[in-house]
This record gives C-alpha cells, structure tokens and sequence, in this order.
C-alpha cells in the first residue's frame, strides 16, 4: 500500500514539474501558459475563483463644488475579471437588471453562474 500511495505522489510530481515547467516556457502561448496555470492549481486543489480582492474608491469633492461617486470594484486575482460591487441602497442603471443568455457571471460568493434564460445553472 505505501508503494502504491508513493507512486501516486511521484506522478503528481512529475506532472506538477511538467506544468511549472510549460509556465515557466517563453516560447509558450498565452492559452498554454493559462490551461497549465489552471491545472496546476487543480493538482495543488487551490480554485482561482477565490482568489478575490477588492477596491474601493471613496466619493471626492470636485473643483466646482460637485461631488463624484465613489465605487467598489471586486478583481480575481488569478484570472483578472472585476466587477463593479453594487451599493446598499443603489439601484442597476436601467432600473431593472437584464442579463445576456449564455453569459456566465460571478455572484455574491466568487461562484460562476451562468443564466439560460429563464435562471441559473452553475458552471
């Protein structure tokens, strides 16, 4: 049982070199260099949807006396998405949300979701 349990640990190894080694690569693509990021970060079972950080920009008093609105801007670290965090009390723009079918849009947690239509699915 212990060879087996170390010939488990050898092969994740093994892959975790090929994988830094495919990042660390200057002639590799963008594309190979995020799918081995990604199943790199699988083999180590850290998830890059949580890698979340946040900014926050306060509300400033301009020159001519009007006042700009501050914001909360969430950014993933590993994969570069950010949203725009919505505040207590303000409403969407147009009133009412509307999403686009098919798009997958992250909610208040870090999870993906994606809305067909009518709901959610998660992704």
């Amino acid at each position: 049982m212990d060879k087996e349990s170390q010939g488990f640990a050898n092969r994740a190894a093994g892959q975790s070199e090929q994988l830094r080694n495919t990042l660390l690569d200057p002639n590799a693509t963008p594309e190979q260099r995020r799918q081995a990021q990604q199943s790199l970060m699988a083999l180590q079972g850290k998830s890059a949807n949580r890698e979340w950080g946040v900014q926050v920009t306060p509300a400033t008093k301009n020159l001519d006396s009007s006042t700009s609105a501050g914001s909360i801007v969430r950014y993933n670290k590993a994969t570069g998405q950010t949203e725009v965090v919505q505040q207590p009390g303000q409403r969407a723009a147009s009133g009412n949300q509307k999403f686009t079918t098919g798009h997958i849009y992250v909610d208040g947690n870090g999870n993906g979701r994606k809305y067909n239509g009518s709901g959610w699915e998660p992704v």
